[in-house]
């Protein structure tokens, strides 16, 4: 029988998971549902770890069509989580993440018992991965407002490429390693044209109010942007709604379902003259 995995990631990007899954030769894709990619995995091994759009890897331990929220339904996934061979499903798990696999479900009484709560899932699963993210390595990038727990902080702990917290950018410097650089985004202390990427998250002046120069001056942050970006350069935003900050053109844009907002993670490019 085939080792079913499923990659799960925020609503609106399981596109872009699916595609990495094949790009990378990780797997055979069976399926994109909502917030879920379903595919063979290629292997065993860790590489599956690999994922970097996903949030979580799960195995499928089982699959129960048809569930319904009926009483019936209890019996069927109790069924079900009684067949699962956990020793099985916990070698594959371990030879993915190298290490022992430590789970609830390995006792059958916790199987029936999470079979009974879980009447409204139609799929037993065993998770062996917590939240792993991460980009490309370019060769210079920033991440400008990116917040205490900022995108190129996690990222970067994947990939070695760039961290941020605060208002700040940063870039590796000449010997590969990370050149740290605090500063205020509506003034940020790169010479001209010399980033090829920028990681963006702005205030929403929801949760988070603009500070420092962004507070008297909103537009500071995108001529900013704009004045670091390399020509042929890329900034990634994660904006409220849809929109095309001045003095770029939006290349592509992902809309995203996120705590119940609607944002959209926007790829720009400059535009041939600043707006």
């Amino acid at each position: 029988m085939h080792t079913l995995a499923v990659a799960r990631a925020v609503r609106g990007i399981e596109p872009l998971v699916a595609a990495e899954i094949r790009r990378a030769g990780l797997g055979v894709v069976r399926g994109v549902r909502h917030r879920e990619v379903w595919f063979e995995p290629a292997g065993p091994g860790p590489e599956l770890l690999g994922l970097r759009m996903a949030d979580d890897l799960l195995l499928v331990a089982a699959v129960v069509e048809g569930v319904g929220r009926g009483k019936e339904a209890l019996v069927r996934l109790a069924r079900a989580a009684g067949e699962i061979d956990t020793e099985s499903l916990t070698k594959r798990a371990e030879q993915i993440t190298g290490r022992a696999v430590r789970s609830p479900y390995h006792d059958p009484h916790a199987v029936h018992v999470a079979a009974a709560n879980a009447a409204r899932d139609t799929t037993g699963r065993m998770a062996v991965r917590d939240t792993a993210r991460g980009l490309a390595t370019p060769d210079a990038a920033g991440d400008a407002c990116g917040g205490v727990c900022g995108t190129a902080d996690a990222e970067g702990c994947v990939c070695g490429t760039v961290n941020a917290a605060g208002n700040f950018c940063s870039v590796p410097d000449a010997a590969g390693g990370i050149a740290w650089g605090v500063a205020d985004a509506g003034r940020i202390p790169l010479p001209d044209r010399s980033v090829d990427r920028v990681l963006v998250n702005p205030p929403w002046d929801r949760q988070v109010a603009p500070s420092g120069r962004l507070r008297r001056d909103p537009g500071r942050l995108w001529r900013e942007i704009h004045r670091v970006l390399a020509v042929d350069g890329i900034a990634v935003a994660l904006l409220p709604e849809p929109g095309q900050p001045p003095g770029f053109r939006v290349n592509r844009m992902v809309h995203l379902t996120l705590s119940g907002r609607h944002p959209v993670i926007a790829v720009l490019r400059r535009s041939p003259s600043r707006g």
